[in-house]
Order: C-alpha cells, then structure tokens, then sequence
C-alpha cells in the first residue's frame, strides 16, 4: 500500500492505495453410509431420545462409493449413493483487488471519510461423481464497493457520523464450505447480492475515558438476495431476485465501570420486510398467471411484507467479568436473547404461506 499525507491552503489530506491478491483451495473427499434392512431414510432410524447410545445401530455403516460399488449391499438394503452422488471435489478460488481510501480534515473536528475498492473475484469447482463423470463449473465477479462518511470528533471521548456504503457478495463466496454444493448449476451464474446501507451513529466516552456508550440507527437495502432453496435440502442457495430491507437501531455499552469490574452490553432492534419477491409458479404453489407455463418466475404476493430470514425483532446480550483482587483470575458471565426469526416460506394455492 501507499500513503500520501499533505497540508494546502490550511487543509490536511491523506490518501491511501494499494491492492491485495488472496485465495482459497479445498479438496474433499465424501462417503457414503448404508442403512439396517428396512430403513429408508436417516432420520428414520431407531434411536432412544433419553440416554441415547453413541454407537451406530446395526446395519448403518460409512463406505466409499465406485462406480463398481456404488450400494453395497443392494437391494437388501438402502444407501446415500447414487452414480450421480459427488465423491471428490476440488474447488479454488482467486479474488484480486485495488482500494484507495482517502480522508480530508475541514478543522481539527470535522472530516469526510472516502474509499472505494474494485475485486475480480473468479471460483472454480471440478467435481467427479461416482459413476466417474467430471464436472466442471466456473463463476467470475467484478465487485465495486464505494464508502463515504462525515465525521464529527469534538472531543477526544466523542465521535458523531453520518455514512453511506454499498456492498456486493459474489456466488461461492468461499470455496471452504460444507456439503458438496460450493459451486453448483444452479448458482455458477448467478448475480451478486448488493446491499446499501445509510447510517448515523454516535460513540460517548465517560468516567475518564474507561467506559463508553455506542447509538446507531441504521437501514440497509438488500437486492437479489440469495436464499435457501425451498426444497428442503438446506444447503442449495437460489437466486430469488428478492428485495429486502433493514431499518434497526442498535445501543451499545462496553468498559470498566469500577476499579477490576468490566461489563460489554448490547440491545439490536431490526424492523425488516421484503418488498420483492419471485418464485416458480406451479399447480402447487404459486398459482400461475393465465398464459404462463408452470416453473415460470412470478412475482409472489404472499411474502411481500413478511420479515425476512434470519432477523429477529429483538435481540441483546450481557457479559461482565470481574479481577479477583492481584491474582490474575477473573470470574465472568454473560447471557445472549434473540426474538423469534423465520427461517424459510412454503407457499402453497391452498394455504397461502406458512412461515
């Protein structure tokens, strides 16, 4: 990185760029289980709730699957593997980007805050099934992040802010993922999700400076948002062309407040909803419009309005810890609290949606 610093006409600047090269490698490897005579499924098999053993019942057994022995023991009993089934993957990933970030004093108090930062992210996935077919799949993303703040420090305990940002998040953010769907058919070619978010906020320093207080209000605006896939298999993202937005408030309070006794607390409150979103209609689901062939996106009317995933209404935490005397010990707890938060949306024609 370079830094340049200057003072003209009684103004200070300072600028800072550079560029930074990273990247990510993972090879896996992935088995298969077999199943006791009689079991279909996993989450079927006999298990005690209280007590439970920690060995596995008989008949549930991990191998490794080929194409000469893709199931076992078939037909006499059930396994995860097909010739499709994934047995080896590997997967790699570059991102290669340039910033500049620049800052301009306007008096000792009052300062605007810049920056920008370009990535070329590319992420690659080579796959072999078991039937040893190898696939192939390749993702490439240019990223434009901008940030501006305005900044108000009149005094060495406090700070105001204004700022604006926005963000992009490229498909197969990392290669280092569970299951085997790091880079799929479904999501290779898929948009990056884009977030802005405008925010004001304040930091107020007491008792010397040893403890301070945190506010901030904030809204952010997410478009083609990526969620799970509605099938149910929990770890295959789809592209819902979604709209979403955020607007939260969030206070703060971290220091020593007595000589040896330190508290870290916070409370979040997040007021989201969805103001888009797109589904395949189907004779199940989404009615379709007249016209229109089943799987065809459609604009879903159900969720519009409805919270988004993963964001709870309320949510705070509470840590403290306390010196014991000169002994170097401390003794400490805390307690975290999260609202109730939606995870997913089953639309059907017959009973709306269930969330």
């Amino acid at each position: 990185a370079l830094r340049w610093d200057s003072t003209a006409w009684g103004v200070k600047f300072q600028m800072i760029a550079g560029w930074d090269v990273s990247g990510q490698r993972s090879e896996k490897l992935y088995y298969a289980y077999t199943l006791p005579t009689g079991v279909t499924a996993r989450n079927l098999m006999p298990r005690p709730i209280v007590d439970p053993d920690p060995t596995f019942p008989a008949g549930y057994a991990l191998y490794l699957p080929t194409a000469t022995n893709i199931c076992p023991v078939a037909p006499a009993r059930a396994c995860s593997a097909t010739g499709t089934t994934v047995s080896r993957s590997y997967s790699r990933s570059t991102d290669i980007a340039a910033f500049i970030n620049g800052r301009v004093w306007f008096s000792d108090e009052l300062s605007l805050i810049g920056s920008a930062r370009f990535d070329r992210y590319e992420a690659s996935t080579d796959s072999r099934l078991v039937n040893d077919t190898i696939t192939t799949l390749n993702t490439q993303s240019n990223l434009f992040n901008p940030r501006v703040s305005l900044l108000w420090e009149p005094s060495d305990t406090s700070t105001y802010y204004l700022s604006w940002g926005r963000s992009a998040t490229p498909q197969a953010t990392s290669v280092i993922n569970i299951g085997t769907t790091v880079l799929s058919a479904l999501n290779k070619d898929l948009d990056p999700e884009v977030s802005e978010t405008f925010e004001a906020g304040a930091k107020i320093g007491f008792l010397s400076g040893r403890a301070s207080v945190t506010l901030s209000v904030f809204q952010t605006t997410k478009n083609n948002a990526t969620q799970l896939d509605p099938s149910g298999s929990g770890f295959l993202l789809s592209q819902s062309g979604e709209r979403q937005r955020i607007t939260g408030a969030e206070i703060g309070l971290v220091g020593q407040l007595a000589n040896g006794w330190t508290v870290s607390a916070s409370y979040t409150y997040l007021d989201s909803e969805i103001l888009e979103s797109f589904t395949n209609c189907s004779a199940t689901t989404l009615p379709c419009v007249a016209g229109s062939a089943a799987a065809t996106p459609t604009l879903n009317t159900y969720v519009i309005g409805r919270d988004i995933y993963f964001a709870p209404r309320n949510a705070a935490s509470l840590w403290t810890t306390w010196d014991i005397g000169e002994t170097g010990w401390q003794i400490g707890g805390g307690v975290t609290y999260q609202d109730k938060m939606f995870t997913q949306y089953s639309t059907t024609t017959t009973g709306g949606v269930t969330a």
